[in-house]
């Protein structure tokens, strides 16, 4: 009897110890971590964001699922000014998205306008890679005169910080670096170390320093898009699937 229920248990489990290896053989990750640095009066401000990206296998599909897991930059740039770098680009926060920004940011653009490399293939660079962002790579940025209400943003050109925060701020510098993906699905637990195995710790906490993301989610999961102006998605500043 005992043989009939380890037979039984081993049925059931195959199947899905055979998913969980061929997701563990045919997916990919890779993770980066955007990082700024802000001229103020007062001295340099800096702020950082971990972002992790997963490719699931494709099935013998053409495509493959993708979903990212992380959260916008923000930066406290004193007397009361924040700096806020989104998961989004242009400025409505709402041109192209996060797997384009990255490969464009390491590869570039071919001639006609196009990637010259699959998003996919960031995972194939070595870790602690890192290029500046500039141009259109640079996120969409913000700033907030009310951390309470996302209609109080102020979209920022990255060389118009004066004219939004005043004299004496600027953008020096903003980059995007590969980090440990770690290795799935060891990397779904909040362990910091080895690296190798867990990954970056991906960053979270910016729902403390911008309530209206927790008080007003909901509003800003459906956000027009026949909106005018600046578009707060919930996305471009959380990024919470897998």
């Amino acid at each position: 009897m005992k043989r009939c229920y380890s037979c039984l248990a081993l049925l059931i489990l195959s199947p899905a110890l055979l998913l969980l290896g061929y997701y563990a053989i045919y997916s990919r990750e890779f993770a980066y971590r955007i990082s700024l640095t802000v001229e103020t009066p007062a001295g340099l401000r800096q702020g950082s964001s971990v972002i992790r990206v997963f490719f699931g296998p494709s099935f013998g599909w053409s495509s493959r699922g993708i979903s990212s897991r992380g959260e916008a930059t923000f930066i406290d740039l004193g007397e009361g000014k924040n700096l806020v770098a989104l998961l989004a680009q242009g400025p409505r926060g709402d041109a192209g998205n996060l797997q384009t920004l990255v490969s464009q940011a390491f590869f570039g653009l071919s001639p006609q306008g196009y990637l010259k490399r699959a998003p996919i293939e960031v995972a194939e660079l070595p870790i602690g890679t890192r290029v500046a962002l500039v141009g259109e790579t640079i996120p969409t940025l913000v700033t907030f005169s009310d951390l309470a209400d996302p209609n109080s943003a102020k979209v920022i050109a990255p060389h118009g910080f004066e004219a939004v925060c005043g004299s004496g701020y600027a953008l020096k510098s903003a980059s995007i670096e590969t980090v440990a993906p770690g290795i799935w699905p060891f990397n779904l637990l909040p362990m910091p170390w080895p690296k190798w195995l867990f990954g970056e710790t991906i960053t979270r906490g910016i729902e403390k320093q911008l309530p209206f993301l927790v008080a007003r989610r909901e509003e800003l999961r459906n956000v027009s898009a026949d909106r005018p102006g600046f578009r707060p998605y919930f996305h471009s500043f959380v990024r919470e699937s897998f």
